[in-house]
């Protein structure tokens, strides 16, 4: 097993995971998962297990965190690779592979790729019953989300990342519309 980014033909492995991973009212076409790769290659990584794809992770940028659940963002018309937050645009794991921990692993190489390249923090977004396994791998619910892709009610979840990195990357560039991740406020969401 391995952990590396992804390459232009990668994508049709990775598009035939978006097919197997979500319902069809939430699957992006192989066109939207084309076009990420082309603006952001460096944000999307696969999972090998003997050189077949298993698994793929999709990242894009962006410095406001009210801009998680805008489609500008899918589409990656905002996205700017400088961006102080990290947002996990998907995650899929084969079927076959599932339970064996690759998401898990595709996460923590996320959150290294983050850390490296000296992010605030990563945003996602996910249906609820995902909210305990995010919140295993350290992330904290935000908000139910404005976000209705698919007819569904989705949540923001954050992982706010080491505060002297932050601080460090926040001293060396303006950042006149960011706020700090750890100061964003997590409400409780009933």
């Amino acid at each position: 097993m391995r952990i590396r980014n992804a390459v232009s033909s990668d994508l049709e492995a990775i598009y035939r995971l978006e097919m197997d991973s979500f319902s069809e009212a939430v699957q992006d076409s192989f066109d939207t998962i084309r076009d990420r790769f082309l603006e952001y290659p460096e944000g999307m990584f696969v999972v090998e297990n003997n050189g077949k794809v298993v698994g793929s992770i999709i990242t894009a940028c962006l410095d406001e965190l009210d801009l998680v659940s805008s489609n500008d963002l899918k589409n990656m018309k905002i996205h700017h690779a400088d961006g102080k937050l990290l947002v996990i645009l998907s995650l899929m794991v084969s079927r076959t592979c599932h339970g064996k921990g690759y998401g898990t692993l595709l996460i923590k190489h996320i959150i290294k790729y983050a850390m490296h390249n000296r992010k605030f923090a990563i945003v996602l977004m996910c249906r609820e019953n995902l909210i305990p396994y995010y919140r295993k791998l350290n992330f904290k619910l935000l908000k139910k989300s404005s976000s209705v892709k698919g007819g569904k009610t989705w949540y923001e979840m954050i992982l706010k990342l080491n505060r002297e990195i932050a601080i460090a990357s926040k001293k060396a560039h303006k950042e006149p519309k960011l706020y700090p991740a750890w100061e964003f406020p997590i409400p409780h969401i009933p």
